[in-house]
């Protein structure tokens, strides 16, 4: 249950009830299934220090990417997911990381996890 998942990060029910409403959608317009929405948005939210009011555009940008290029939303997670640390640290924005995975996906076939662990050993 994804409102479980958010009510341990957070108390706030409408940060809660925010975030359901993303994760939901999210495993309706993307390749994530609920469980790995609400995972990929607590991930995201906390790499890019964002705010449950931000979690529609979020799911958006996984969006917007798996219907553009050829990479889907777990792949950008997966990436985010290995290279998100280092990310943090240089402050490289989700937009940033989303376009340098789809970039070295599309044009070398690889996954989105080996192009996380290959952006964090640039990094």
């Amino acid at each position: 249950n994804s409102m479980a998942e958010f009510a341990r990060v957070t108390k706030d029910p409408t940060a809660v009830k925010q975030l359901a409403e993303a994760a939901s959608l999210a495993s309706n317009v993307t390749t994530l299934t609920a469980e790995q929405s609400a995972k990929a948005l607590d991930l995201s939210m906390i790499v890019f220090k964002k705010d449950a009011s931000e979690a529609m555009s979020i799911i958006d940008k996984f969006n917007e990417v798996q219907n553009q290029f050829r990479i889907d939303a777990e792949g950008l997670i997966d990436s985010i997911s290995r290279v998100g640390p280092a990310a943090q640290v240089a402050a490289v924005s989700i937009d940033q990381i989303n376009g340098m995975t789809t970039a070295m996906s599309s044009a070398s076939g690889i996954t989105g996890s080996q192009t996380g662990n290959a952006l964090n050993f640039g990094a």
